[in-house]
């Protein structure tokens, strides 16, 4: 059973309690630094809305005559998330919902079967490590997806926001049961591909919830998808060396001839590539930094495929371990599965 460390419990708590207001009910556009070097820039409420106020989108619109749209509480690539209330429910009727963005003033079919695509991954993810599918639609042209609203904080502004180191006992715990959710997963031959702080969401229990299915594919079809831009991508900070080498030989970024050759066997995507993205993840918890830090996205995908990561000093050897076993650049050299990164962290000060 996880969090049955009181220690462990007592951490989240603390860190739950310790996290303001989402960076969105904040009207300001932010610039979140980390020792002193810019980590990423987030768009809030202002320009999120932008698009959405004199349409059928609007917060207090209701949603095929059941979801009444509250605020906005998020943005993806193409998507816009929503606080909404089911009107059917008498209690427990918080719900979110994820509506293509309006901002794209041309929906092309591509665009709505990636949607729809995402929906599909939603659907088959039925463990508690997931959001809850509720329900699905097309409101006045806008296709939409109903999930459980999950109460807590994401990852992200826990970093940001909380004063000291991040506990160990709660990277451990949060990195076994994001080593379960690949698992699940990878037993469902998906690959998550964007698993990073944003996409963590921690509950009130202490619980994680993986979100965002909009760049998960199926292993088996991967390479249907490496010439389309929007879904061979990830967020750069976090990408594995695979990811970024289909990126820059798809043609989404400049190539490096020096760095890729043209008879360079080309990587697999499998579980291992979302094994990388969260050794990045429980870098960033242990340190307050990322693995690599640059501003622009092709360094950053050089930096993932050539460079090595700074030591982790600030962490007991065992650990760092696990995380820089992690972040190898070579699939082989990893964790093979998610299971067996588990066990490692499971056995720690055993």
């Amino acid at each position: 059973m996880l969090w049955e460390s009181k220690l462990a419990e007592t951490a989240a708590e603390e860190l739950i309690e310790n996290v303001p207001l989402p960076f969105y009910e904040q009207r300001a556009t932010l610039v979140l630094q980390s020792h002193d070097v810019v980590a990423e820039k987030i768009r809030l409420i202002d320009d999120v809305t932008e698009g959405v106020q004199n349409t059928a989108l609007a917060p207090g619109s209701l949603i095929d005559e059941q979801y009444e749209l509250i605020e906005i509480i998020g943005r993806g690539g193409m998507t816009i998330v929503y606080v909404a209330r089911d009107t059917y429910q008498d209690s427990d009727n918080e719900v979110a919902i994820k509506i293509l963005n309006p901002r794209f003033e041309e929906k092309t079919p591509e665009l709505v079967s990636m949607f729809e695509y995402s929906i599909r991954m939603n659907k088959m993810l039925t463990t508690d490590r997931f959001p809850e599918y509720r329900d699905s639609g097309v409101h006045a042209g806008y296709e939409y997806v109903v999930n459980e609203y999950i109460r807590g904080a994401n990852l992200e502004h826990i970093l940001y926001n909380y004063p000291n180191a991040i506990p160990l006992d709660f990277i451990k715990d949060i990195g076994i049961q994001l080593c379960y959710a690949i698992q699940d997963l990878s037993l469902a031959g998906m690959v998550h591909r964007d698993i990073k702080p944003s996409n963590v969401m921690l509950t009130n229990k202490g619980e994680i919830k993986l979100l965002d299915f909009d760049l998960i594919v199926f292993q088996e079809h991967y390479g249907e998808y490496e010439s389309n831009e929007l879904l061979s991508s990830g967020t750069a900070t976090y990408m594995s060396p695979e990811q970024c080498s289909h990126e820059i030989k798809s043609g989404n970024e400049d190539r490096e001839d020096e760095m890729i050759e043209e008879d360079d066997e080309e990587p697999s995507i499998d579980s291992r590539s979302d094994i990388y993205n969260l050794g990045a993840t429980l870098y960033q918890l242990a340190t307050k930094r990322p693995p690599f830090r640059y501003l622009k996205r092709k360094p950053m995908l050089q930096a993932h495929m050539i460079e090595a990561p700074a030591p982790l000093t600030e962490i007991p050897k065992p650990l760092s371990q696990i995380i820089m076993k992690a972040l190898e650049k070579d699939p082989e050299n990893r964790f093979q599965s998610a299971a067996e990164m588990r066990r490692a962290l499971e056995n720690l000060g055993h």
